[in-house]
């Protein structure tokens, strides 16, 4: 078992290359009691999944430096770890039908703190 394994408390990876929404959104969810990961990338994101056995929720923007974006994260979160709550959010990007899993929650940036909390919640219930 790693040591990220070893929290006591659920775990959120958060995907987000700005450093002080990154910032912000990991701040917000250990507030509601998660222990957060914080990735710059989606690569690092999904190494950081590859490694850590008990995420219980994937936070990820769309837009993202590197070869692989959120919306291609949270397709291979959703084959790979089912179980695993996806959370997209963007800023620029409105998803249509079929840009992302059925399963996967969108958020509009900017978004207030109130809804990401009401959207977590309803995550982790499901």
């Amino acid at each position: 078992m790693s040591e990220k394994d070893a929290s006591p408390l659920p775990i959120v990876v958060v995907a987000e290359d700005d450093f002080l929404l990154r910032m912000l959104a990991a701040d917000i969810l250990a507030d509601q009691g998660f222990a957060v990961l914080e990735a710059e990338s989606a690569e690092v994101a999904h190494m950081m999944l590859e490694s850590t056995s008990n995420v219980r929720l994937l936070f990820t923007d769309v837009q993202m430096p590197g070869a692989v974006d959120g919306m291609e994260l949270a397709w291979r979160v959703c084959q790979r770890w089912p179980l695993v709550p996806v959370l997209i959010i963007s800023g620029q990007h409105r998803p249509v039908p079929g840009d992302m899993p059925d399963s996967v929650r969108f958020l509009a940036k900017p978004y207030r703190q109130d809804d990401l909390v009401a959207i977590v919640d309803e995550l982790m219930r499901a």
